[in-house]
């Protein structure tokens, strides 16, 4: 099993747009997006159009809800949320099984 370690600035979900790419994927109000696929978050704040490409490459979004981490898969990616910058509290780390 490897962990893998999250600290800086992430984002957070804001407003989710009825029926779009983004609700599709079961994302909320208040998720904290870790990851998007190999990139930064903050990455989709500076070019939104990383989260219509995500889907493309069928890559994961690494979310926190509440104390909760998963992983969604981005087929047909995660356009229609708004995000803000979310500066993590301390280290969150996500033990993810190999293979």
């Amino acid at each position: 099993m490897a962990t893998e370690i999250f600290t800086g600035t992430a984002v957070k979900v804001t407003d989710v747009e009825k029926l779009s790419p983004g609700e599709k994927l079961g994302l909320l109000p208040g998720d904290v997006l870790l990851k998007i696929g190999k990139r930064e978050p903050l990455e989709a704040l500076e070019m939104p159009s990383i989260l219509e490409e995500i889907g493309a490459e069928k890559e994961w979004i690494t979310v926190q809800r509440d104390q909760i981490i998963f992983r969604v898969a981005t087929i047909g990616g995660a356009t229609g949320i708004t995000l803000e910058p979310y500066p993590l509290q301390g280290e969150v780390s996500l033990e993810v099984k190999e293979g």
